[in-house]
């Protein structure tokens, strides 16, 4: 463990070396997040809710007018964001978060000059067909708006050549866990036909591209460590009823049926220092279950 720690440390070293030879730290960042989400165009913002709060108003000037958002294991700012800029909000069906490409193309067929706006890992605990998603969006000729706060770093997810605007926070919790600030970007400047003041909304540390470069070097081993631990509690609670047991995901859903059940996987997070939430919960799911937090673990400390 030593040696991947030390060899971590010389990587960011060297990483941070080369950069900043040749750029300002902001201009690193934006490299590397260009490199990230395979897209040419990237902001920088406060919080991914302005991310999230931009990407809609450009699709809003671009002539989209309905959001449409997976009925559970999405972010509460897709429910509350869109009344604010007069779009409307249309929820379609899902199986237990995993958007159902079919599903979609019959929600785009009742709806115009529509947007499809969601996370790349539905509630943190289930993978999304990113690319059968793309294909539906295009034959509907709908915006794809994905949601990378949980899978920046994945070689599938996170992917500019499917989505046409990526958006993503880097707060507690994330895969990139600085604890504040997120990303905006596209490959479409027709897009970015809008005022580049919006991208200054809320205040951003003054060394933010700093800190930002510390972590996005990290970013790739985070995610997978985080897979890792989900795929090993999964293993631990394979008796009860985890939700999409075989997905990737860097959470676990576990839905119970009694009192006693859901006292059993309370004690099993309690006894193993799992941070754990309940549900029925719109942004995880929406039936009695557990969702046991595994993004919020961090490396080094005993969960045995």
């Amino acid at each position: 463990m030593r040696t991947d720690v030390r060899a971590l440390r010389i990587t960011i070293f060297k990483y941070r070396l080369f950069f900043l030879r040749y750029m300002t730290p902001k201009e690193a960042c934006l490299a590397e997040l260009r490199k990230l989400t395979k897209h040419s165009n990237v902001k920088l913002t406060n919080c991914g809710n302005t991310a999230i709060l931009i990407a809609l108003a450009m699709a809003k000037r671009a002539g989209f007018r309905n959001v449409l958002i997976p009925d559970q294991g999405g972010w509460l700012s897709y429910l509350t964001y869109p009344p604010l800029l007069e779009m409307n909000v249309v929820k379609f069906p899902t199986k237990d978060a995993l958007i159902d490409p079919q599903e979609l193309a019959k929600a785009l067929s009742l709806h115009l000059k529509a947007m499809v706006l969601f996370p790349s890992f539905g509630g943190y605990f289930v993978e999304q067909p990113l690319e059968q998603i793309a294909k539906v969006c295009e034959a509907h000729h709908a915006l794809l708006i994905e949601d990378v706060s949980g899978s920046i770093g994945d070689e599938t997810l996170c992917n500019g050549t499917c989505s046409d605007i990526i958006v993503g926070s880097f707060g507690n919790g994330k895969t990139l866990n600085l604890g504040f600030g997120g990303f905006l970007s596209t490959n479409r400047k027709d897009l970015l036909d809008i005022d580049d003041q919006v991208f200054q909304l809320g205040e951003i540390p003054d060394d933010f591209p700093e800190q930002l470069l510390q972590k996005l070097p990290q970013v790739k081993q985070r995610l997978l460590w985080l897979q890792e631990q989900s795929k090993k509690i999964k293993q631990e609670l394979s008796s009860y009823s985890v939700v999409h047991p075989e997905s990737r995901s860097i959470n676990v859903v576990v839905k119970y049926t009694t009192p006693q059940e859901k006292e059993e996987m309370i004690q099993h997070c309690e006894n193993h220092k799992y941070p754990w939430k309940p549900c029925p919960r719109y942004i995880r799911l929406e039936e009695k279950a557990v969702s046991i937090e595994v993004k919020e673990l961090e490396e080094g400390i005993d969960h045995a």
